[in-house]
């Protein structure tokens, strides 16, 4: 198993206790993949080290950074696809992920909207 993959199911693991969900990680010869499940359905994502390999470049902080954002994107992705079996229960889980993901990159400490543009407008 890579770096990438390691840290990215650290992370996972942390997202399920987090918000206390049932979740698992399970190994398919060389891929982990992390597992949510609900009352009517589970949702898989793989991670992909291919799709990690990109931040080794960077700086280890960076690395981490990256591959954890990465995570949420697509665990989130993964959600919001299996909206239709069990939908209020990964629509809300999909919402506060947004949420993690609005913390990385800083977009919950930005203070008033200010427009700039509104094409609504014209």
């Amino acid at each position: 198993m890579t770096n990438e993959q390691k840290i990215a199911i650290e992370y996972f693991i942390a997202l399920v206790q987090k918000y206390e969900l049932a979740g698992s990680v399970v190994q398919r010869g060389r891929h982990p993949y992390g597992i949510i499940k609900s009352e009517n359905d589970q949702v898989e994502m793989q991670f992909n080290a291919e799709r990690l390999r990109w931040v080794v470049n960077s700086s280890i902080e960076d690395s981490v950074q990256s591959i954890k954002v990465d995570v949420v994107n697509n665990l989130r992705s993964a959600l919001l696809a299996a909206q239709s079996v069990d939908q209020l229960y990964f629509d809300r889980l999909a919402q506060r992920l947004q949420g993690e993901l609005d913390r990385f990159f800083g977009f919950m400490d930005l203070g008033k909207e200010e427009v700039l543009w509104d094409g609504t407008n014209s």
